[in-house]
């Protein structure tokens, strides 16, 4: 057998997992660490060199499932010449060791941890089968916990402790055979279905135990508890929401809330969308109250701390696809996109708009009124040209999609009635632009307001097809919606 030095990785080589264990430095003392899904030989012994040397590992030691009479079956002989590959692949000392354990002092460390007897049952039977018949002259093999602590062969040492370090192996053997099982045992598959569990920020190691077993997900509460306390990630286990597509261990679910593998929803948030429009979007989808998504976003506080220069975050949420998590607040959603709307938003645009003698309020209420108007991208200067041309000349913009906001009458017909209610956003009554965006821009629509096309255009009608004819004077529009109109009724 190959010496056994320095800090040793400890593997159960299985037909679905690779069971792993790890060391300290000193190899004294083991931890257990998440296991391996089996993806082919090639791609497993590339995670376990991965491990080795993140961890200084120095030596391997591979579990074999012996019968109980010391011969090999198909998985040791399976689980042997694995360890031969790693061995040829990490050069590093493989040594293999002997599983086995007697049915009774499985059961009894199973009793100690409260498994029913039918469950006792199947693990006794499949850890130890036929134990009993074993020649009891036959010497007692190494336990995994000697082997990854570096103890000496049995029977070297003084003859009066040789019994009783017999003993402790042997019972240090079932207790972390059985605790192994224990950890890696998971639900049965049969009808399991896509299982979901939110874990609240502050929650405690039990609380997270209660949690998942409320939701049948964890099958031993107490192991789990004993595996955070032996950890010590107590207080580093991430909140949020988790999903398991698959029945999982003790271990599985440890490692997921240790890493914050938490439930992500992509979201969409399309061009032209407001913030009434956004909130929505976030409540179809379970993550943001409305109303609360509102407050925030006309919070000045937050609108201060994000830079945002008007009364609503209107405008500088960014429309892109994001992916949120159950547990952001409405705040953190909405500081996400606007986030983006200044990594996306080229600093030298703002220099650009001043230039202009435009805030970048003012510019991107402009944009907004754009991505409103037309919804043909080769437009957007034409559209940007018509909205400058009329504020230069004092001209009430007229445009609908404003008066439309201001009295919230989306997704329906806009009347003669309505273009005659008062509001701050009419730009029938009111001169100059509105007091704020009317929707979030896209980066097309902002660049449009930035550049418009150099023409002279005072109007535009739409051609109801998305795009619009575009017109000098007020005979040219006039004569215009006239044809348009003609050749509507005739169609």
């Amino acid at each position: 057998m190959e010496p056994i030095r320095g800090r040793v990785l400890a593997l159960d080589f299985g037909s679905r997992r690779i069971g792993v264990a790890m060391s300290d430095p000193l190899g004294i003392t083991a931890q257990q660490l998440p296991a391996i899904r089996r993806e082919g030989d090639r791609r497993d012994i590339e995670a376990i060199a991965s491990l080795a040397r993140e961890h200084g590992v120095e030596t391997v030691v591979i579990g074999l499932p012996l019968h109980s009479d010391g011969t090999e079956g198909t998985q040791a002989a399976r689980a042997r010449a694995f360890g031969e590959k790693v061995r040829g692949s990490l050069g590093l000392p493989v040594v293999p060791w002997d599983e086995r354990m007697t049915t009774a002092q499985a059961e009894r460390y199973l009793i100690e941890a409260g498994v029913r007897r039918e469950k006792r049952k199947e693990i006794r039977d499949s850890l130890a089968q036929g134990e009993a018949q074993r020649d009891p002259r036959q010497p007692s093999r190494r336990s995994p916990a000697a082997v990854c602590a570096g103890r000496p062969e049995q029977g070297i040492g003084p003859p009066l402790l040789s019994q009783r370090f017999k003993t402790l192996l042997v019972l240090s053997q079932a207790a972390v055979v059985v605790l192994a099982f224990l950890l890696m045992d998971s639900p049965s598959g049969n009808g399991w279905r896509k299982a979901k569990v939110y874990i609240p920020k502050g929650s405690t190691g039990s609380e997270v135990a209660r949690l998942l077993a409320a939701k049948n997900i964890l099958l031993h509460p107490n192991v789990f508890r004993l595996l955070i306390l032996g950890t010590g990630t107590g207080k580093k286990l991430k909140y949020g929401e988790y999903a398991f597509s698959d029945p999982p261990s003790a271990v599985e679910i440890w490692w997921k809330l240790y890493r914050g593998d938490v439930l992500r929803y992509q979201v969409t948030i399309p061009e032209g969308s407001n913030i009434y429009d956004v909130a929505e979007i976030l409540r179809d989808q379970e993550l943001a109250d409305p109303d609360k998504f509102l407050e925030a976003a006309s919070s000045p506080e937050v609108l201060g701390r994000l830079g945002v220069p008007g009364a609503t975050a209107e405008g500088f949420l960014f429309p892109d696809t994001y992916q949120f998590e159950k547990a952001m607040s409405p705040v953190e959603i909405l500081e996400t996109m606007v986030r983006l709307f200044r990594r996306r938003f080229p600093t030298e645009w703002e220099s650009r708009a001043r230039e202009d003698g435009f805030s970048l309020l003012q510019l991107v209420t402009i944009a907004s009124i754009i991505e409103k108007e037309t919804g043909v991208k080769e437009e957007g200067p034409l559209v940007s040209a018509v909205i400058r041309n009329r504020l230069a000349l004092g001209m009430p913009l007229q445009m609908d999609p404003t008066v439309i906001y201001g009295l919230k009458l989306f997704g329906t017909e806009i009347t003669r009635k309505d273009l005659q209610t008062p509001s701050p956003y009419n730009t029938y009554l009111n001169r100059g632009l509105p007091p704020g965006p009317i929707a979030n821009p896209g980066i097309e629509a902002i660049r449009a307001a930035l550049f418009p096309a150099g023409t002279d255009y005072l109007f535009f009608v739409s051609r109801n097809d998305g795009s619009h004819t575009f017109s000098r004077t007020l005979q040219e529009h006039n004569q215009g919606v006239a044809y348009l109109r003609k050749d509507k009724s005739e169609d």
